[in-house]
């Protein structure tokens, strides 16, 4: 215990002293275990999901940075539009008359098993919204792609 910093052991001390040992040693191992599993949820980044990806593509798409939905769309949905230039050209077009807020909250409301191009996939069921009562919501599919997730699905607009 003498690796804990003194407010912790100090803690622990001031408890024991108010309650059996019992007890005590139960709030002990409480106290790590959830100070343990806080520090790695804070220090150690989300996981390469589905969920996560699908989440991360449309927040790139609301905040309109190409750049990031580009490395998060499949080989295929890149193919059908060309190259990263006119994926941008047609993404700002679909952008360009769009009146809805950029600043939004997406969250994963279910995960079904799919097949999208004939390999298994997730169609993560999104819902999208916004601090000015405004929502939206829909289904992106996603894939395994040499071990990273991709959307996958989009086609071009007008396609």
């Amino acid at each position: 215990m003498s690796s804990l910093p003194p407010f912790v052991l100090d803690e622990i001390r001031r408890r024991r002293e108010s309650r059996g040992p019992i007890w005590n040693g139960g709030i002990a191992v409480f106290t790590f275990v959830t100070a343990g599993a806080g520090v790695a949820t804070w220090a150690l980044p989300p996981g390469d999901t589905p969920t996560n990806v699908a989440r991360a593509y449309v927040e790139a798409r609301y905040d309109r940075d190409w750049a990031r939905a580009w490395e998060l769309v499949c080989r295929s949905t890149r193919s059908a539009f060309g190259d990263y230039a006119a994926y941008v050209e047609d993404s700002e077009y679909a952008f360009d008359s769009y009146v809805g807020p950029t600043d939004v909250d997406v969250s994963v409301d279910d995960v079904q098993a799919a097949v999208t191009q004939g390999r298994p996939s997730a169609a993560v069921t999104l819902t999208v919204t916004s601090v000015e009562n405004w929502e939206t919501g829909g289904e992106v599919l996603v894939v395994d792609e040499d071990g990273e997730f991709r959307v996958c699905g989009d086609q071009p607009s007008g396609a």
